[in-house]
């Protein structure tokens, strides 16, 4: 009686452990289950990030190329427009001086004397106002003997038009940059030159051009005059800030290139922009 009483009790615990058995076994497979679609969801996600990336990257690539192809045709429009105020007013201006001179020899005892010399003087005034557009829309020093000299002519443009005294200094060759590397870089020093010679209270400014030895370039535009604050700056749009550093910095890293901003307010300005020898356009 006893041994049956065991018998039985013993096929009680049995029939419970197999139970639990199947109840682990049933908990081990949800378990399974779910590290399974746990695993397939992380990897779809990273499947999807990376096709993500690539789309980006894709894209960055197709901006880049429009980005260029957009700097080409507008370099290009520069050039026709430059070259239809040489070809076509430039030369009107010189026969209506022509003209002028001749009625003026004509006329030297008359009446219209004085009149005609202020009139030859205004078309002189004229005549110089269109050669200094020609020559800020495409500066044939830029397409001829490259950025250096254009540099050079810029100084002395900016010494006639602002009264800013700019001085550069070459430490060694920079490289024969394409467009539109070429004429980002020489906007870009413009610009800060402008920005020197409107907010800086200053007079002098000096550009240096150097040749670090991990193959990239830099030129830097310093000036000792008020300084400003970068942050904010950069932090305001051009048409409230009145710098434009904002579209600077744009455009030189889009030549695959940075730009750094030394200053600080009472302490002047060293702006730097470092660009590959090989530029990214």
């Amino acid at each position: 009686m006893q041994l049956r009483s065991l018998n039985e009790a013993l096929t009680s615990v049995n029939r419970q452990l197999q139970m639990r058995v199947a109840d682990l076994e049933t908990s081990n497979s949800d378990i399974t289950d779910a590290k399974r679609t746990a695993l397939a969801a992380a990897a779809a996600q990273r499947v999807m990030a990376a096709s993500l990336e690539e789309c980006v990257r894709e894209r960055t690539a197709q901006l880049r190329a429009l980005t260029a192809e957009l700097a080409l045709t507008e370099e290009r429009e520069r050039r026709v427009l430059a070259r239809d105020l040489h070809d076509d007013l430039g030369q009107l201006l010189a026969i209506i001086k022509i003209k002028l001179t001749s009625l003026e020899e004509s006329e030297r005892r008359g009446a219209l004397k004085g009149p005609l010399q202020e009139i030859e003087a205004l078309v002189d005034q004229a005549n110089r106002s269109a050669r200094s557009l020609m020559l800020q829309l495409s500066p044939p020093a830029l397409q001829t003997l490259g950025l250096v000299p254009a540099l050079e002519w810029l100084g002395e443009e900016m010494e006639r038009i602002y009264g800013l005294s700019v001085r550069i200094d070459k430490d060694g060759e920079l490289p024969a940059l394409e467009e539109p590397a070429r004429t980002t870089i020489f906007r870009a020093i413009r610009e800060l030159l402008i920005n020197v010679a409107k907010h800086a209270q200053t007079n002098v400014a000096q550009i240096n051009c150097h040749q670090p030895a991990d193959g990239q370039f830099s030129i830097s535009v310093t000036d000792q005059g008020l300084g400003f604050d970068a942050q904010r700056a950069l932090a305001s749009p051009a048409k409230d800030s009145g710098f434009g550093l904002i579209s600077v910095r744009e455009r030189i890293e889009f030549i695959g290139g940075k730009m750094t901003i030394d200053t600080m307010p009472g302490y002047g300005t060293t702006i730097t922009i470092v660009f590959p020898a090989e530029p990214n356009v």
